[in-house]
């Protein structure tokens, strides 16, 4: 017993299973530190003074090892003059947690016999690891705590959380069982309030946008020209076949070789000069040498262009490549011969930003021009929607949707979305037609997603955008998914936020939905802001409709959990009856 001008002695020690996290608790809170390897001790010891409640205490943590030979024989020695023993285990490992009960609680009961304990779980960051499957929840912690009549802490010495309210905790439980004369502190004196377990299923799951595959995808169309509609002829004999659609779309003296008005003007390209179909016949135009409509095969009209002979079949793939992705397919160490070659021809078809990437490559700044690539995209893109999008021009098939006719570009289409393939392959009904019924989509919604298809953007914030991502889940298109999920998520969150209980705002309808057109990231969060808002949506009439899986995630992982909420009813009807004996006496 401490005399009046000296403080009170409260010992408090740690025990557990090995690497649970005992030591590490003790560094973190009374040294800020986090051991970096084990080290083999039976104990160690520390003091610090502290004022609690205006009472001077001695705090004593010990720490206690069990991994050498003699520690099941020496760590008894440490027990003698315990206040509070913290009973740690980790949330990771369910055997660490029945050790507490079949190994340390009957040691402490035969050598310490009396002294209060407080479960600890420890590691409780890891509940949010995707290494971490099956970790032990809050309920199942409280409730075999609460059968031994101890008090329960969580804590993460990792993220600091949980170390002041766990030693405060213990600290008041020692002074308590002190002045009760030994008493358990649980069922005499003063109440200790719990602590609010925080929220680490809550983090919400995090929304990943997929990497855009634009130019991965046009690239296709060079390659497996569908629909194509101009043939190149190159050093007399090869043939390259392409679209008008996507040369204009990247090109401005396309624009003049297909008589098509450009519709956005860029300040940094040079103007490619008026020609004329009979320029080109009588060789006025670099770079090409005739010019001519045909019929293919299958009877459609087809642009025939003899490209210069002086212009080799490599240099001008690369351009085709750099019209079709925003970069040319050149090697990673490519000869200069053929980067001034290339240059050449980029001039003779008004090609500067083809000009910049080679200037880039030959003084080592090849690292700026993925930039140039990603500009040109969404530069093509943009063409494409303000010049062709629902426009006759090169248009080869139109989709009827509830009596609206739109022109759109089976190249465009093909490339962008697998389900058009199919749609237009020639066994399909559609491929023999002009015109595509669309019967069940709702049109503006459809034409959002064509807008995507050509322009890699969606005005989702604009439109429906559940709506949009049911279009993308049909048409195969996990991208604007991932677009629409974003959107409805930012807007459900700052739409529902501080008015739950009362909101138009169906979270659980759109729930279902997300389940239902397979948005998993939009389903996994509304599943967290569910359970992190329990007490909210509990009340609401839709409730109701949570089942199956959703009903049991729900109720695993509502926050505030149950036991939480169970400990602190005791917790109160304990105050409540102290102060009135108080006021009784």
């Amino acid at each position: 017993m401490a005399t009046s001008d000296q403080p009170s002695r409260i010992k408090i020690v740690t025990v557990g299973d090995s690497n649970v996290g005992k030591t590490c608790l003790l560094f973190r809170h009374f040294l800020g530190l986090i051991p970096r390897k084990w080290s083999p001790v039976i104990f160690d010891s520390y003091a610090e003074e502290l004022n609690v409640d205006g009472k001077r205490c001695l705090i004593e943590p010990w720490d206690t090892a069990c991994r050498e030979e003699g520690h099941e024989r020496l760590r008894p020695l440490c027990y003698p003059g315990t206040s509070v023993f913290l009973l740690c285990f980790s949330v990771e490992s369910k055997v660490s947690l029945t050790s507490c009960f079949q190994k340390w609680l009957p040691e402490l009961q035969q050598h310490a016999p009396g002294v209060p304990c407080i479960l600890v779980a420890t590691k409780v960051d890891l509940r949010t690891s995707p290494k971490c499957l099956q970790c032990i929840p809050y309920d199942k912690g409280y409730q075999a705590a609460k059968q031994y009549h101890m008090g329960y802490m969580e804590t993460s010495a990792l993220k600091k959380y949980g170390l002041k309210q766990l030693f405060d905790k213990a600290i008041r439980i020692a002074i308590n069982h002190t002045e009760q004369g030994g008493v358990h502190a649980f069922t005499v004196g003063n109440p200790t309030q719990p602590v609010l377990p925080e929220v680490y299923i809550a983090n919400a799951p995090w929304c990943e946008i997929e990497m855009s595959t634009y130019s991965d995808q046009m690239v296709t169309a060079l390659q497996d020209p569908q629909a194509a509609d101009v043939v190149f002829l190159v050093e007399g004999v090869k043939e390259v076949k392409c679209h008008k659609v996507i040369l204009c779309g990247a090109s401005d003296f396309f624009c003049q070789v297909f008589g098509i008005e450009v519709a956005l003007k860029d300040d940094a390209a040079e103007v490619a000069p008026r020609l004329t179909w009979p320029d080109i016949n009588e060789g006025k135009v670099p770079g090409l040498s005739r010019i001519t409509d045909m019929k293919d095969d299958q009877g459609n009209e087809v642009t025939r262009i003899a490209v210069s002979e002086d212009i080799s079949f490599n240099a001008f793939s690369n351009v085709l490549q750099f019209l079709y992705t925003g970069l040319p397919n050149l090697a990673e160490c490519v000869d200069g011969m053929i980067l001034e070659a290339l240059e050449q021809v980029a001039k003779i078809f008004y090609l500067p930003y083809l000009t910049q990437v080679i200037e880039n490559i030959q003084n080592d700044k090849d690292l700026m021009n993925p930039s140039i690539g990603t500009y040109l995209n969404e530069r093509m893109g943009h063409r494409l929607k303000c010049m062709f999008l629902g426009n006759e021009t090169f248009s080869d098939v139109k989709f009827n949707i509830k009596g609206s006719s739109i022109p759109v570009h089976k190249v465009i289409l093909v490339s962008r979305c697998d389900v058009m393939p199919k749609m237009f392959a020639d066994q399909f009904v559609e491929a023999s037609k002009d015109e595509v019924v669309i019967e069940d989509d709702d049109s503006k919604c459809f034409m959002a997603l064509l807008e995507y298809m050509y322009t890699d953007c969606a005005p989702v914030e604009e439109g429906d955008s559940l709506g949009i991502l049911i279009l993308a889940d049909k048409y195969g298109q996990e991208r604007l998914k991932y677009l629409c999920e974003l959107h409805i998520i930012r807007e459900v969150d700052q739409t529902v936020r501080g008015c739950i209980a009362t909101s138009e705002m169906d979270v659980i309808g759109l729930l279902h939905q997300a389940q239902l057109y397979n948005a998993k990231q939009l389903s996994s969060w509304c599943l967290h802001f569910i359970t992190t808002n329990y007490s909210a949506f509990s009340e609401r009439s839709e409730f109701n409709q949570l089942d199956g899986d959703n009903l049991e995630y729900v109720l695993k992982n509502r926050w505030p959990p149950a036991s939480y909420l169970e400990e602190m009813k005791e917790y109160e009807d304990r105050f409540r009856k102290r102060e009135k004996k108080c006021q009784v006496m």
